[in-house]
Order: structure tokens, then C-alpha cells, then sequence
């Protein structure tokens, strides 16, 4: 069984800045919500390296036909301006992960907007 607590750290570590950016954009368009990593469609980008080509999207928190109490909870009350919603789908086992990241190191999700702008909805999702 895969350590998902190891995906999530590799993930959110090694693109914080593209992913805050990401939900920084959909926050102002959308509203709150949660960044959605596939990792059911994680596929691995090159022979050699360790990086991954997977697919991220934006679940609206109003979608909550779609979400667990727990998520509904965690989305409610993170906060937009220091904090990202990571949910992590498709496990090898039932269930989804729901993870409150802070920025750390990284920037904030308004300044990694301004870093990367529109291009973080166009940019390919390789993960490392």
C-alpha cells in the first residue's frame, strides 16, 4: 500500500508555488474549494526521473454533493490567503485525503498568482 502521507509531502513540497497559485485563481473565480490531485492518473513523465504527469483540478466547496462532511469542514475554514485545500482522489484504498496546507517556506497564494498569473491553468501538471 502506497504511503499517501510520503505522496503528499513530495507533491506539496516540490510544487507549492504552482499549486497555491492555482487555488488562489479558482478561489477568486469560484469561491472556496479544494485543489484535486488524481493520483489514479498519475503517470510517470519520463523513464529516469521522478517526476509525474498527473491531472489537478478545482472542486468548488458548494459542490458538496461531492464531498465528505470532514472535506466540507476543512474547506470552510481554511484560509484562502495563507492556506491551500489539497484533496488527494483515487487512492489504492476507499476514500479520498483532504490536506490544509500552509505556505511554509513558499510564497502566499495571492503572491504565487502573481508569479505565475493565468499560467498556472495552462501549465502541464508534471509533479515531483
Amino acid at each position: 500500500m502506497t504511503n499517501w502521507d510520503s505522496v503528499y509531502h513530495q507533491v506539496v513540497d516540490g510544487n507549492w508555488t504552482l499549486l497555491a497559485a492555482f487555488a488562489w485563481q479558482n478561489y477568486l473565480e469560484v469561491g472556496r474549494g479544494a485543489v484535486v490531485v488524481q493520483v489514479d492518473q498519475m503517470v510517470q513523465a519520463a523513464q529516469d526521473t521522478q517526476e509525474m504527469d498527473v491531472v489537478v483540478t478545482y472542486l468548488p466547496g458548494g459542490d458538496v454533493a461531492r464531498l465528505t462532511s470532514d472535506t466540507s469542514e476543512i474547506i470552510a475554514a481554511y484560509d484562502p490567503e495563507s492556506e491551500v485545500v489539497i484533496l488527494f482522489t483515487g487512492l489504492d484504498w476507499a476514500g479520498n485525503l483532504a490536506y490544509r496546507c500552509k505556505a511554509g517556506d513558499g510564497p502566499l497564494p495571492p503572491e504565487a498568482f502573481r508569479i505565475y498569473g493565468r499560467q498556472a491553468e495552462t501549465q502541464p501538471w508534471r509533479l515531483v
